[in-house]
Protein backbone atom coordinates (compact mmCIF):
# COMPACT_ATOMS: atom_id res chain seq x y z
CA UNK A 1 0.00 0.00 0.00
CA UNK A 2 2.78 2.60 0.63
CA UNK A 3 4.89 2.07 -2.32
CA UNK A 4 1.60 1.95 -3.85
CA UNK A 5 0.05 4.86 -3.33
CA UNK A 6 3.12 6.84 -2.25
CA UNK A 7 5.97 5.72 -4.59
CA UNK A 8 8.22 9.09 -3.50
CA UNK A 9 7.87 7.97 0.42
CA UNK A 10 11.02 6.90 1.70
CA UNK A 11 10.35 5.00 4.91
CA UNK A 12 11.12 1.85 6.73
CA UNK A 13 9.40 -0.90 6.23
CA UNK A 14 10.41 -2.91 8.71
CA UNK A 15 7.70 -4.78 11.05
CA UNK A 16 8.54 -3.11 14.41
CA UNK A 17 8.59 0.38 12.87
CA UNK A 18 4.99 -0.26 10.54
CA UNK A 19 3.66 -2.10 13.32
CA UNK A 20 3.87 1.36 15.50
CA UNK A 21 1.51 2.44 12.82
CA UNK A 22 -1.12 -0.40 12.73
CA UNK A 23 -1.64 -0.77 16.59
CA UNK A 24 -2.52 3.42 16.76
CA UNK A 25 -5.00 2.79 14.33
CA UNK A 26 -6.20 -0.75 15.86
CA UNK A 27 -5.34 -2.10 12.54
CA UNK A 28 -7.04 -0.58 9.89
CA UNK A 29 -4.92 -0.41 7.28
CA UNK A 30 -6.22 2.89 5.37
CA UNK A 31 -6.16 4.97 8.94
CA UNK A 32 -2.51 3.87 9.58
CA UNK A 33 -1.14 4.64 5.83
CA UNK A 34 -2.36 8.18 6.47
CA UNK A 35 -0.98 8.08 10.11
CA UNK A 36 2.35 7.16 8.21
CA UNK A 37 2.11 9.88 5.70
CA UNK A 38 1.06 12.25 8.28
CA UNK A 39 4.40 11.62 10.28
CA UNK A 40 6.77 12.52 7.98
CA UNK A 41 4.97 15.18 6.90
CA UNK A 42 5.62 16.46 10.52
CA UNK A 43 9.15 14.93 10.40
CA UNK A 44 9.41 17.36 6.90
CA UNK A 45 7.29 20.16 8.04
CA UNK A 46 9.64 20.40 11.93
CA UNK A 47 13.17 19.09 11.48
CA UNK A 48 14.35 20.91 14.81
CA UNK A 49 12.06 19.01 16.68
CA UNK A 50 12.62 15.43 15.06
CA UNK A 51 16.54 16.19 14.98
CA UNK A 52 19.12 16.13 17.74
CA UNK A 53 16.11 16.87 20.49
CA UNK A 54 17.54 17.30 24.00
CA UNK A 55 16.74 17.64 27.63
CA UNK A 56 18.59 20.45 27.55
CA UNK A 57 16.72 22.63 24.81
CA UNK A 58 13.28 22.41 26.45
CA UNK A 59 15.24 22.76 29.89
CA UNK A 60 14.07 26.39 30.39
CA UNK A 61 10.29 24.95 29.34
CA UNK A 62 10.63 22.53 32.30
CA UNK A 63 11.97 24.54 34.76
CA UNK A 64 9.32 27.51 34.17
CA UNK A 65 6.82 25.69 35.86
CA UNK A 66 5.02 24.48 33.29
CA UNK A 67 5.45 20.56 33.44
CA UNK A 68 4.93 19.44 37.09
CA UNK A 69 5.06 15.42 38.26
CA UNK A 70 3.01 15.92 41.47
CA UNK A 71 4.30 14.81 44.69
CA UNK A 72 1.97 11.81 45.19
CA UNK A 73 0.65 9.39 43.19
CA UNK A 74 -3.18 8.03 42.27
CA UNK A 75 -5.05 4.77 44.02
CA UNK A 76 -3.36 2.97 41.26
CA UNK A 77 -0.10 3.85 41.92
CA UNK A 78 0.22 5.69 38.92
CA UNK A 79 2.14 9.65 38.43
CA UNK A 80 0.36 12.70 38.21
CA UNK A 81 1.84 15.02 35.26
CA UNK A 82 0.27 18.49 35.81
CA UNK A 83 0.79 20.45 32.28
CA UNK A 84 -0.28 24.07 32.99
CA UNK A 85 -0.51 25.98 29.63
CA UNK A 86 -1.42 30.16 31.18
CA UNK A 87 -4.57 29.36 33.31
CA UNK A 88 -6.00 25.77 32.34
CA UNK A 89 -4.32 22.82 33.89
CA UNK A 90 -4.70 19.30 32.54
CA UNK A 91 -3.87 16.16 34.03
CA UNK A 92 -2.55 13.18 32.79
CA UNK A 93 -1.83 9.86 34.27
CA UNK A 94 1.54 8.27 34.04
CA UNK A 95 1.82 4.62 34.35
CA UNK A 96 4.93 3.92 36.87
Amino acid sequence: MIWKDYPNLRTRVDDAFLLRFLRARKFDYDRALQLLVNYYSCRKGWPEVFTNLRPSAIKPVLDSGFLTVLPHADADGRRIVCIRPGMMTFFLYVES
